[in-house]
């Protein structure tokens, strides 16, 4: 009986990679490795940079708030201290107190950080000098005075003058819009225990 012979199988060698495989990925790695370690650190650098310019940053907006707040608190004592030496503080009516209109803006003037001056008198008037944002009338003037008895509903004067202090125009006003005190809800709240509630 013929008996099949079968071919001598070869012996498996080991599976082995291209040399120049292992090769490329190790420099891939090497690449890899370089560029995390220099993006690190330029992240790292950069971080501290702007930290530092953000704290340098800082103290120069503290400094100059700093400084802002100075001026501004020197600039009021001295008006303050001006203010009461003169004559202004024993004005009774309007047209006194329009007299020392070029002094008032004339602080005004003097100590930019100050907006706006205003005197109160014992009996509830007041005189307000500010700067409004208008070319043709820079100086806006509210005085709020009564004509006699202090129990009499206070009449606010409105006026707007020029840059040359010339009149521009006036008009009267309700006072509580500048004065709550001098308001009705105010009055009644005062002398009463309830709670006033007022429309908004």
């Amino acid at each position: 009986m013929p008996t099949l012979a079968r071919p001598h199988a070869r012996p498996m060698l080991p599976w082995r990679l291209p040399l120049h495989i292992p090769v490329a990925v190790l420099f891939s790695l090497l690449i890899l490795g370089v560029g995390t370690a220099i993006t690190l650190y330029h992240f790292s650098e950069t971080r501290r940079l702007l930290d530092a310019a953000n704290d340098q940053l800082f103290q120069g907006i503290t400094a100059e708030v700093e400084r802002t707040l100075g001026d501004a608190d020197r600039a009021v004592k001295r008006s303050f201290v001006l203010l009461t030496g003169s004559p202004l503080a024993e004005a009774t009516t309007f047209a006194e107190r329009l007299r020392f209109l070029p002094e008032l803006t004339g602080f005004l003037d003097a100590d930019p950080v100050i907006d706006s001056v205003m005197i109160g008198y014992g009996d509830g008037d007041f005189l307000l000098v500010r700067r409004v944002d208008d070319d043709r009338s820079p100086w806006e003037v509210v005085d709020v005075s009564r004509e006699g008895d202090v129990d009499e509903e206070p009449v606010a004067i409105v006026s707007r003058f020029d840059a040359a202090l010339r009149l521009v125009d006036a008009s009267t006003q309700p006072s509580a819009l500048y004065e709550p005190r001098l308001s009705s809800w105010y009055r009644l709240a005062a002398t009463s225990d309830s709670l006033i509630v007022t429309p908004p």
